[in-house]
């Protein structure tokens, strides 16, 4: 940003984020451009507007995300439904032996090692996202 467009972009008083700002400012020259004859048709101008105002919405998007805010009990929810899932994770997947079952076979893998891995996984996103709170 230009310093003289960041003296016009602090003079605007608004009481929310401004961000759109800089995007109404390129669509006034995309109109100021097909009168200069800069852009050949109406066409391409509309086109160039609309990949704009793509753009500005996607922004809003994220500008609406960080408005909402996250209820406090969120984050004990997800902690609490993550390791209530391992807990029965651990019991389910035992190998059962019995003595009067038919194919009776040896324990050929005495540590779960995929669980372990989604455990490693599961976990370290869950602090991830703790952290990006």
């Amino acid at each position: 940003m230009m310093p003289h467009e960041k003296e016009r972009f602090d003079e605007i008083q608004y009481r929310y984020s401004k961000y759109w700002l800089p995007f109404q400012w390129a669509l006034a020259l995309t109109y100021d451009a097909r009168k200069r004859g800069m852009i050949e048709s109406d066409y391409y101008q509309v086109v160039v507007q609309e990949e704009i105002k793509k753009f500005r919405t996607g922004l809003a998007w994220i500008c609406n995300y960080d408005w909402v805010p996250i209820p406090i009990m969120y984050p004990q929810l997800v902690c609490l439904a993550v390791h209530t899932y391992f807990i029965v994770c651990l019991l389910a997947r035992q190998y059962i032996i019995s003595d009067d079952s038919a194919k009776k076979t040896e324990i050929d893998l005495y540590f779960p090692i995929m669980s372990t891995l989604q455990f490693i996984f599961y976990m370290g996103w869950m602090k991830v996202s703790n952290i990006n709170m």
